[in-house]
């Protein structure tokens, strides 16, 4: 067998068989009430679960999980609380930073 065609045979087998099984969409109801049909999780951050759902996506905070959702992702009420705090941070410093190149800009287009 041609080496290339063994070389790619393998790392299409190799994908196969280590690619993540598909997710599988359940439903959700959060605390506050809100419900979601066959949520298909796409990101897990230490505050928050982002998810598609039937009608769209959605972003909801851990505190907002019931129990078994929360203990299945890992929620960690401290580390949450810490990444909640530096996300804040940063994004403090991107609003500065674009008001910073807009004001820039401003004196710029004033010349």
């Amino acid at each position: 067998m041609n080496p290339l065609l063994k070389t790619l045979c393998l790392v299409i087998c190799l994908g196969w068989v280590l690619a993540p099984p598909p997710a599988r969409a359940e439903d959700l109801t959060t605390l506050s009430g809100s419900d979601y049909m066959n949520v298909v999780v796409r990101k897990i951050e230490p505050d928050r679960l982002t998810f598609d759902h039937a009608e769209g996506s959605a972003c909801v905070p851990m505190t907002d999980l019931p129990e078994a959702w929360r203990k299945g992702y890992g929620y960690d009420p401290q580390m949450a609380a810490r990444f909640g705090r530096s996300r804040i941070a940063a994004q403090k410093r991107a609003e500065k930073k674009r008001r910073a190149a807009e004001a820039a800009s401003m004196a710029v287009e004033t010349e």
